[in-house]
């Protein structure tokens, strides 16, 4: 209706030239519509990091599956190359729900390392030398050693997020940096396409100053119906050095016959535990 009384009714030209825009307009939308139906949602908006995270989780076998797990007995071999000198040997690790853990390698002429806790007392042994971890860097090794580590994570970090699209190995990944609880930063790497954890990088402080360090999972295997990765090369470049620890586990077992004693605190860390909790000294002012 118009302002002057009721519209004449239009040519019927007039009314085809309002019309074929419709209907142009209709095709057009349509496409469109078609076309980004085709599209992958969320192709061009990344995730948050915490979904990143539960999807790994899920890939790696989901909660249900690790929570099945009481325990765990790794074997395999491990190699330490610096340089021209190289080092070969064996490693185990026993690990049991909810927080203890055990590793030995033996690394022949190289020497032993152990590295360990009950679950209270977080310690390692390089050589004869044993040392009872506090602080920082007991925190550390309290998320590592966490045995459902990968359904507590938010536990251990204060942020985690997603900072974009990374080509790694030639798969594309999810790049995510993570804050622990202490303010360390490590960002990984996620396969986008299967959702599993492939790379880590950090930064930590060496004798000689700055040290990066890098570690790649590989061959990925089902275990008790979660996935580990059977193979795990960390470098370490620092200081005009570089170094390179290759693990290769021969098998994992899960929900073994693990004896109770496995995870008693060795003599030498009873004794430097000891010596950690003296209180200091009074010094004379």
């Amino acid at each position: 209706m118009s302002p002057y009384g009721q519209a004449r009714p239009a040519p019927a030209h007039h009314a085809l030239r309002r019309v074929l825009p419709l209907l142009c307009c209709c095709v057009l939308g349509d496409l469109t519509v078609f076309a980004q139906e085709e599209k992958p949602a969320g192709e061009d908006r990344l995730p948050t990091g915490e979904r990143i995270m539960d999807k790994t989780l899920l890939a790696r076998g989901g909660k249900e599956a690790f929570e099945k797990l009481e325990n765990r007995v790794q074997k395999g071999t491990i190699e330490i190359a610096a340089g021209p000198q190289k080092a070969k040997g064996k490693i185990t690790t026993h690990a049991a729900a909810p927080d203890k853990f055990y590793q030995f390698r033996d690394l022949g002429t190289a020497g032993k390392i152990e590295i360990g806790t009950d679950g209270e007392t977080y310690w390692n042994i390089i050589g004869a030398k044993a040392t009872v971890k506090e602080g920082n860097d007991r925190e550390d090794m309290v998320a590592s050693m966490d045995f459902y580590k990968e359904i507590n994570w938010r536990d251990h970090f204060e942020t985690v997020e997603c900072l974009g699209k990374e080509t790694i190995d030639g798969r594309s990944c999810y790049k995510v940096s993570l804050t622990s609880k202490t303010g360390d930063v490590e960002t990984r790497y996620f396969d986008r396409k299967t959702g599993l954890h492939v790379r880590t990088e950090e930064t930590s402080q060496g004798a000689q100053g700055e040290v990066k360090n890098e570690t790649r999972y590989e061959d990925y295997r089902e275990v008790n119906g979660v996935r580990f990765p059977f193979k795990i090369i960390q470098t370490s470049t620092g200081g005009g050095q570089s170094q390179t620890v290759t693990t290769v586990w021969e098998s994992i077992e899960a929900n073994a016959e693990i004896p109770d004693k496995q995870f008693d605190l060795p003599a030498a860390v009873k004794t430097a535990a000891k010596k950690a909790s003296k209180p200091a000294p009074d010094k004379k002012k």
